[in-house]
């Protein structure tokens, strides 16, 4: 069976001056275009489907030369017959495509018109042990307590200071002076208490002992 081809040709040059995604598919023994994967018009050989949804269904059966669609023997809601003697007018032709238009706006696109997604199965995380999310928080600033606490003591430690070694005190200048040995001939005593004056005048002394020491031999 073959469809309207001057029909399909006019409902064809209507679309394309106000659609861009628009197909041609053969179907229901005629040629049906798809607007947005959705299905719009079918044109057979003397009639032409329409689908206008099923809130201008009841509204589109009262025009002249439109009646229900029951292709496979069974009525389907939304969807409409009209004779394509009706259709010759262009009036007539554009009042149904958009009318079609409009509901094609808000119609769901057939499942069967593009490919499934393909889903990715993610494996769900495994349950972590060891008791509820508060219960973890509070292990774990206990952890971090103890870690701080040892850091700190270590560091202590290090910086604490060893033990001071006992330092002998050096002898006062003056107990040094009374240990000092003092010259064969002279008293310690003496040496420590002369002055330079008195330091001068010692070998006088001495050469005079020496003087009387000759005069006493002869």
């Amino acid at each position: 069976m073959t469809y309207n081809e001057l029909l399909a040709n006019r409902v064809r040059e209507f679309l394309i001056t106000s659609e861009d995604n628009i197909v041609e598919k053969r179907m229901f023994g005629g040629l049906c275009f798809m607007v947005n994967d959705k299905m719009l018009v079918g044109v057979e050989a003397e009639r032409m489907m329409v689908r206008v949804g099923p809130e201008v269904y009841e509204e589109a059966l009262e025009r002249e030369g439109c009646t229900p669609m029951d292709f496979t023997g069974k009525v389907m809601k939304g969807f409409v017959f009209v004779d394509a003697d009706v259709l010759a007018s262009n009036k007539e032709l554009s009042w149904w495509i958009n009318v079609a238009l409009a509901y094609n706006r808000v119609a769901k696109a057939s499942k069967k018109a593009g490919k499934k997604p393909t889903v990715t199965k993610v494996a769900a995380p495994k349950k972590a042990t060891g008791g509820s999310p508060a219960k973890k928080a509070a292990a774990a600033s206990k952890v971090k307590g103890k870690a701080a606490a040892g850091k700190a003591a270590s560091a202590n430690k290090v910086k604490a200071p060893g033990k001071k070694t006992p330092v002998k005190k050096s002898a006062s200048p003056k107990k040094a002076a009374k240990k000092s040995v003092a010259p064969r001939g002279t008293s310690p005593k003496k040496s420590a208490a002369k002055t330079p004056a008195q330091k001068a005048a010692a070998p006088k002394k001495v050469a005079a002992k020496k003087t009387s020491v000759k005069g006493r031999k002869r």
